[in-house]
């Protein structure tokens, strides 16, 4: 079989790849065309059904071009070969080393990738019940109709609860990716941070392996085994925050399933029980929801780690570039005040706004907030105000606040933080107030709603413009923006 359109990435011979994953994917169930076209068309009418389940405990409605699609296993198979193209287009090194590789390896190397992952999609296309094309634009949710029906007869199951079962978690997915504009940034951040810690130094068949294992968990639902390849604490640190994405997503949607399937479906007991039972004895069906667990620990919440090297502010680099432009998207034509705790984030957001905003005729207004926790804190509250005025911002105000009891340290300094910002905001008539969330705080907040028992609800979270609250940098790594802070740092030591 020929691959279903045309490929960018050299590494890989991506018409034997598709051969090899034709040669291995599994028969299909034996079933008349009668009942095949039954069976298509009731998961598509589960499918939309579905729609209006999720949307009801949600309140999240996808895009209409994140379509639903049932497909057979070549189709599934085809989407994955994109989407394994699109994961080695991103990665310059993949290119790069094939270019610096002997005249053989050159020859060899993209034959020996294709077996190994065709071979593996073969393999997968088999077990996979439904999938999101997360790295698409737009994504589809493709259901694997031979898989769903292959699965629901060796269960013993009543074909239309599962079919229903399927699609309702399937679709909150497609909701998840489809009205959540930030869960695909911050996928395909983690994929490029991925690529960038297996690097050009890993070897081929290693690197081989760790693309397929991380497809599989992708398709299964589950966290990838890589400790075979795990060699430094940078790789160690991408599987800690791919787990954390894979147990926000899958929790997210055991809430939903928890709430929708015993109201819709009768036998949802039935088919979690042998669900669960045929996955024990047979790990191969990436279930949906397997990592149920791991969401409600809290040490699968993976911080950044920033990777910030010092280096000179002599002319403005993309990245600066790219936070000065968030800023401005962001905001409305008047003056704005930004929330400053000192930190690296707050720093580069008042930075950004300080050299961006004056352009477009804004005034920028600086409250450093001293929540007086630590010894030192009155301390770091004047180096920071002394920071910022070295950037020729002379609107800055030190507020030393109260902190309380109530719900915890976190969010009795959150509280007065947020209450000290309004009160400047109101005394100063100013009605936009920034803050420095990122992408990372973005997730970490979701997730630790969901933790805290939430609801299917908490999956939206912050959103850049929710008036008085600002919030340029949501869709920004935070290694972006300490980078940006470090520069800036490393500038203000040489003056």
């Amino acid at each position: 079989m020929s691959p279903p359109s045309v490929f960018t990435s050299p590494a890989v011979d991506w018409s034997l790849a598709s051969a090899v994953a034709g040669r291995f994917a599994p028969e299909g169930p034996r079933i008349s065309s009668r009942d095949a076209h039954d069976a298509v068309a009731e998961i598509k009418e589960h499918a939309q059904q579905s729609q209006e389940h999720v949307r009801d405990v949600t309140g999240l409605i996808a895009h209409d071009d994140h379509r639903v699609v049932v497909v057979d296993r070549r189709m599934w198979i085809d989407s994955n070969l994109r989407a394994l193209d699109s994961i080695l287009d991103m990665w310059p090194a993949s290119k790069e080393r094939l270019e610096e590789s002997s005249t053989v390896t050159r020859a060899i190397g993209p034959r020996v990738m294709a077996v190994q992952l065709g071979a593996a999609l073969g393999w997968l296309s088999g077990k996979i019940l439904g999938q999101y094309e997360a790295l698409a634009d737009p994504g589809r949710l493709l259901l694997v109709a031979p898989s769903i029906v292959q699965v629901e007869r060796s269960l013993d199951v009543d074909s239309r609860d599962f079919r229903l079962w399927v699609c309702l978690h399937e679709e909150t997915h497609r909701v998840q990716f489809g009205a959540v504009p930030w869960l695909k940034g911050h996928f395909t951040g983690l994929v490029m941070k991925a690529l960038d810690a297996f690097d050009e130094t890993t070897p081929a068949d290693r690197l081989g392996a760790v693309l397929t294992e991380v497809l599989a968990a992708v398709g299964q639902r589950r966290t990838p085994d890589l400790m075979f390849a795990l060699q430094s604490a940078e790789q160690r640190a991408v599987v800690e925050e791919i787990t954390a994405f894979m147990s926000l997503l899958e929790g997210h949607a055991d809430v939903v399933m928890d709430e929708v399937g015993p109201r819709v479906i009768p036998s949802v007991d039935v088919i979690r029980e042998r669900f669960e039972a045929r996955r024990s004895s047979e790990s191969g069906v990436g279930r949906p929801g397997q990592c149920a667990d791991a969401w409600r620990d809290p040490r699968t919440i993976a911080m950044a780690r920033s990777n910030a090297r010092c280096c000179g502010v002599t002319h403005v680099s993309p990245e600066a570039q790219r936070l000065r432009r968030a800023v401005v998207d962001c905001i409305e034509p008047a003056p704005v005040i930004v929330g400053c705790s000192g930190g690296p984030d707050s720093l580069a957001l008042v930075a950004s706004a300080a050299w961006a905003l004056p352009s477009v005729g804004h005034e920028v207004h600086v409250v450093i907030v001293d929540h007086g926790l630590q010894a030192d804190s009155a301390r770091v509250a004047h180096n920071a105000g002394d920071v910022v005025r070295q950037w020729g911002i002379d609107n800055v105000v030190i507020e030393r606040v109260q902190v309380g009891t109530q719900g915890g340290p976190e969010a009795a300094a959150r509280t007065a933080r947020r209450a000290a910002l309004v009160d400047v905001a109101s005394q100063r008539g100013i009605n936009q107030i920034l803050l420095a969330h990122t992408r990372e705080d973005q997730a970490e907040t979701v997730l630790l709603r969901l933790a805290r028992g939430s609801g299917a609800r908490s999956i939206a979270s912050m959103t850049p413009c929710d008036p008085p609250w600002y919030r340029p940098f949501l869709d920004v790594p935070r290694d972006v923006v300490h980078r940006v802070a470090s520069s800036l740092a490393c500038a203000s030591e040489r003056q």
